[in-house]
């Protein structure tokens, strides 16, 4: 059995650097989990088979969680839908999101879009450890 917090942990793990470059998976059965950059700075050798055994699953990304782009315009919708074109339009641009920051920032907007994007992450590890047979215990 995992904390929520473990989860969490390992989910940042993965999205520290550059994106793809770090794994983390999870024991099904032990609650263990093993991560593992591509940079080589591994403090453990990862089980045999890791990635075709059905014992471990990786922890997903935002993308396999649907935490992008979806979920700006799910804030915008709940917090300023008459604002949500020209947020849009950000996104038809390269530096969407360092300008839907500055538009937050500019809003005031910005610890709002903080509180939701950890409520959503939440919500959604939560709902991917259950699809995945992963208890969690209270933190």
């Amino acid at each position: 059995m995992l904390k929520l917090c473990d989860i969490e942990e390992s989910y940042a793990y993965v999205h520290f650097g550059d994106e793809y470059s770090n794994t983390a998976y999870i024991s099904k059965l032990t609650g263990k989990t093993y991560w593992h950059s591509e940079f080589g700075d591994n403090e453990e050798e990862l089980p045999e088979n890791i990635d075709e055994n059905d014992e471990y699953a990786v922890i997903p990304s935002k993308r396999d969680l649907d935490l992008g782009q979806t979920l700006v315009f799910r804030f915008m919708r709940k917090v300023a839908p008459d604002q949500e074109g020209q947020v849009s339009n950000y996104f038809s641009k390269r530096g969407a999101y360092a300008r839907f920051r500055d538009f937050l920032e500019r809003n005031n907007l910005l610890q709002k879009w903080y509180d939701f994007e950890d409520e959503q992450t939440k919500s959604a590890l939560i709902a991917w450890c259950e699809s995945n047979g992963i208890k969690l215990v209270a933190d």
